[in-house]
């Protein structure tokens, strides 16, 4: 947050409690999807040309790139 942002946010009529609590709270309705949106579709083995793979999996595959 920029250290103007309160006075914009008074320039706006914005609330800074209301304005701070939905950016807080916007990670957990993000973080938290239905499982509907968690599931693999099968359009990305075709794509691959292999099974997905879990994410740890390519973070642990990838890692030394970044050592």
């Amino acid at each position: 947050m920029s250290t103007d942002q309160p006075a914009r946010w008074a320039k706006s009529g914005a609330r800074p409690r209301r304005v701070r609590a939905f950016v807080d709270g916007t990670p957990d309705v993000l973080g938290l999807p239905l499982p509907a949106g968690q599931r693999v579709s099968p359009e990305i083995e075709k794509v691959l040309g292999h099974p997905a793979a879990p994410f740890a999996a390519w973070a642990e595959r990838v890692l030394p790139v970044f050592r």
